[in-house]
């Protein structure tokens, strides 16, 4: 009898172990795909605050939500999801029965599903889906996509967001937060007094560092804000060092650089760009012609 509890003891231990371990696989498997799922981006348009009123209407009537896979880059295609939920019959209501949904955008070319029509109206607890497909062909600091639904009798209500192009090199796109983080890396790191970059960053620097980059993009539109701070960094090298004409002016000693393919070496990699400057610096020793 001792000898069959025992057994069973152990029996109940490892169906126990056994169930935790599928339990710690099935969690491992859901955070798995929510960080899969959070490679894209979804929007649900915020619910009425507690103790706001709203007058009876759509925007009590129906949930909007607008979602992507992923995170786009220039050129690449990709489908915009616009959620429509019934929280009310609205037929009831009298809100419909036709209906327009229509995806904008101010900066990336609709390829499909800009303008869509259904008829009949929506019940409680009706969910729709509406699809369009689109690509960003051009760089554009934000990127603005938006989708409403809308009726004769009222209009156009939905939810849209914004992107945010975050690495001008790549033309990849991501969310305002992956932006601020980004450029915070760039503009806190720099410190233009000194022409040298920081191990640890200061916000203080950022408004400064921006204007620096603004003004070092009237030379060269293509830089990116990083590549803008470098030119500076560089400008300043041929001061302390006394490189070329000793009155040229900042703008000139900048466009000088540019023209002997500053650029090009930045973006060649560290060592090449080391050797670049080197060699730039022994052939302007001497004063530049003017």
């Amino acid at each position: 009898m001792r000898e069959y509890c025992f057994r069973m003891n152990l029996f109940v231990w490892q169906s126990l172990k056994e169930a935790m371990e599928i339990k710690r696989v099935l969690l491992s498997l859901i955070f798995a795909m929510g960080m899969i799922g959070a490679q894209g981006l979804t929007v649900t348009r915020p619910e009425i605050p507690p103790g706001h009123t709203v007058p009876e209407g759509l925007v009590t009537s129906i949930g909007a939500q607008i979602s992507i896979p992923f995170m786009p880059r220039i050129g690449e295609i990709f489908e915009v999801t616009f959620t429509v939920s019934c929280k009310n019959d609205l037929d009831r209501i009298r809100f419909g029965p036709d209906y327009t949904v229509i995806f904008t955008s101010n900066a990336a070319s609709i390829i499909s599903g800009k303008e869509q029509r259904f008829s009949g109206y929506m019940k409680r607890g009706e969910i729709r889906q509406f699809k369009a497909r689109m690509v960003i062909n051009e760089p554009s600091p934000t990127v603005s996509i938006k989708a409403a639904i809308s009726a004769p009798v009222w209009g156009p209500q939905g939810v849209g967001f914004l992107l945010f192009l975050t690495d001008e090199k790549t033309g990849q796109y991501d969310t305002k937060d992956k932006w601020l983080r980004k450029a915070a890396n760039v503009f806190w790191k720099y410190n233009h007094l000194d022409a040298q970059w920081l191990s640890e960053p200061d916000p203080k620097l950022e408004a400064s560092n921006r204007q620096i980059a603004v003004e070092m993009k009237k030379f060269e539109p293509a830089l990116t804000d990083s590549e803008a701070l470098c030119l500076h960094q560089d400008n300043y090298f041929l001061i302390i060092n006394a490189i070329g004409d000793s009155c040229a002016t900042d703008s000139e000693r900048v466009e000088h650089l540019l023209k002997a393919g500053w650029l090009e070496a930045q973006r060649a990699g560290a060592k090449a760009k080391e050797k670049w400057l080197n060699d730039f610096m022994e052939e302007n020793q001497r004063r530049w012609a003017k």
